[in-house]
């Protein structure tokens, strides 16, 4: 795996002359390109930065971890906040939402860059991102953000496998995207059902283990549960547990998809066709 880090280093390397900016969540693939942007930086300086946009997309533990890791690592990093409900088209969550979004924050991302003179913008798509349906890759292109991860070939469990090489605690963390997700396209976003969301999250969370995948999918009227289906028994013999306490949080008719966690739910038309649930 060594030569894997070689690939990648060599690839940053043209960059790091006229400095990068990384546009950084604190995942897995962002936080291991902090962690190979920082050893090269120590090797040979250059202008660098690790931004994190904050919204009320990201939950509060999500900025904690990232702030604590770019610390551990001394990375000059920064928190720039940003109202995604300002922007008509995220607000009523079309289905372009990701790419209205990815333009609007790494525009700032940018605007930062050439404030600091920087020349190059970075962002952690892997190669398993461009296969899939990814609104705002197109944003990433008009803005030229460069996907180094993407470019060399990376997927995500060679991210994995070479963060976990490298000692990195982010190594095995679970897949965390925007709460935004978690709403089926054309429902309204409001601050308070985004922190809904996030609680109802947390509830599942407390059943299952800590590195395991949890969705709300939530819909008009409904609410489904996404597991891995080896975690499905699990919801249900704590069932009542489980729907009392989303209950409180102001969730009805919820159930378990039988068909357990997938990245990207409400991208198919999975939800909209299928009618498996398991009651709990």
């Amino acid at each position: 795996m060594s030569e894997q880090l070689d690939k990648l280093k060599q690839h940053l390397l043209p960059f790091c002359r006229e400095g990068i900016v990384l546009g950084f969540s604190g995942g897995v693939d962002s936080s291991l390109l902090l962690e190979v942007l920082v050893q090269l930086h120590t090797q040979d300086p250059f202008p660098f930065a690790a931004i994190m946009m904050r919204s009320p997309f990201q939950t509060k533990k999500e900025c904690e971890e990232a702030e604590a890791f770019a610390k551990q690592k001394n990375a000059p990093f920064h928190f720039i906040d940003y109202d995604p409900f300002a922007i008509p088209e995220i607000r009523t969550n079309q289905k372009e939402r990701c790419y209205f979004c990815k333009k609007k924050f790494f525009s700032i991302i940018r605007e930062f860059a050439e404030e600091n003179q920087i020349k190059h913008v970075i962002d952690g798509t892997n190669a398993d991102d461009l296969k899939v349906f990814r609104p705002g890759q197109r944003a990433l292109k008009e803005l030229h953000i460069s996907s180094p991860l993407a470019d060399v070939g990376f997927d995500k469990q060679t991210v994995r496998t070479l963060s976990r090489e490298l000692g990195l605690n982010t190594a095995g963390k679970y897949a965390s995207p925007c709460l935004a997700t978690r709403f089926d396209y054309g429902m309204t976003l409001t601050e308070d059902g985004i922190k809904s969301a996030e609680a109802g999250e947390a509830v599942i969370r407390k059943y299952i283990p800590e590195t395991s995948e949890v969705r709300l999918r939530i819909r008009k009227g409904s609410v489904r549960i996404e597991v891995s289906k080896e975690q499905i028994p699990n919801l249900q013999h704590r069932g009542k547990e489980v729907l009392y306490e989303l209950e409180q949080k102001g969730f009805r008719n919820i159930s378990i998809d039988p068909e357990g966690y997938r990245s990207g739910a409400f991208d198919s038309a999975f939800l909209k066709k299928n009618n498996r649930r398991i009651r709990i």
